[in-house]
């Protein structure tokens, strides 16, 4: 197994759908032993609301389930337009069950007992390296700690924001995370030729998507808005809807209109973004 696969499943989260508790403890302590991020559902009902709640990059599912089977689960996530790719187990797993499976967008239907570790991490591999490599959760790099430009000291906050595990609707709750004051980044925001209030929605939109995984269907639960008109007309300027797609860091940038893309802070941001992707591949 490459250095690569282990950072890759190290930045993954995987949800366990699984009603034998000692089924779904076992399948859930293979996969952090791997360092996988793991939730655990123990029925129909639960996954669905852990997968509205946030984002995960695979599930995996059994056929049977105390409330619903696994193929009505999927059924259920399809007319609610929550996307997950997902793998279907179970045991016995008849081959008119795993067509179906397929049929419905199974990344694999797989008949237990088999390798977790193995078989998950072949999965995530294929599916998730380039989200993940992309849209990658960043500290600030050791390069712009020390910025040269204006547009480097920018891009230094746009990524310290981007760290934060909450949304920050406020110049000033940007300004915290960043560990500077509100006047000291918003005259940044002006040095870089950018407004700060455009600024701070681009971050908005830039750390949701980090979260998210790219996945614009996930992208509102990175968002603490509560008012429909306001989630609206931030996603029309940033280019996006909520249907089920996956966007990419470039096509983002490219899309939205918060910040000029062919702007010098954008073409820094976009370096240092791009190169950390690259250091995963």
């Amino acid at each position: 197994m490459s250095p690569s696969d282990i950072r890759l499943r190290a930045r993954a989260s995987v949800l366990v759908v699984e009603g034998d508790a000692r089924a779904r403890h076992t399948t859930a302590a293979a996969l952090r032993g791997i360092h996988i991020h793991v939730g655990e559902a123990d029925t129909g009902a639960a996954a669905i609301a852990l997968l509205r709640a946030r984002p995960f990059d695979l599930s995996l599912i059994n056929i049977s389930l105390p409330d619903v089977s696994g193929l009505d689960l999927i059924s259920i996530l399809k007319r609610d337009r929550i996307v997950v790719p997902w793998l279907l187990r179970g045991t016995p797993l008849s081959a008119h069950v795993a067509v179906e499976a397929m049929r419905l967008g199974a990344v694999d239907a797989v008949e237990s007992p088999f390798d977790v570790a193995r078989v998950v991490t072949e999965v995530l591999n294929e599916i998730t390296k380039d989200d993940l490599a992309r849209w990658l959760r960043l500290p600030a790099p050791s390069r712009l700690t020390s910025p040269r430009s204006a547009a480097e000291r920018w891009a230094f906050l746009v990524l310290r924001g981007c760290a934060a595990e909450y949304d920050l609707k406020t110049i000033h709750d940007w300004a915290r995370v960043a560990g500077v004051s509100y006047s000291a980044l918003t005259d940044s925001c002006r040095l870089a030729g950018i407004r700060p209030h455009d600024a701070r929605d681009f971050l908005r939109i830039l750390r949701a998507l980090h979260h998210a995984g790219g996945r614009t269907s996930n992208l509102v639960h990175g968002l603490n808005i509560s008012d429909h008109r306001t989630v609206k007309t931030l996603l029309a300027r940033a280019g996006l809807t909520m249907g089920p797609a996956t966007i990419s860091l470039r096509e983002f940038i490219e899309r939205q209109e918060f910040v000029d893309p062919a702007s010098e802070p954008i073409r820094v941001l976009l370096a240092v973004l791009e190169e950390a992707g690259e250091a995963l591949s």
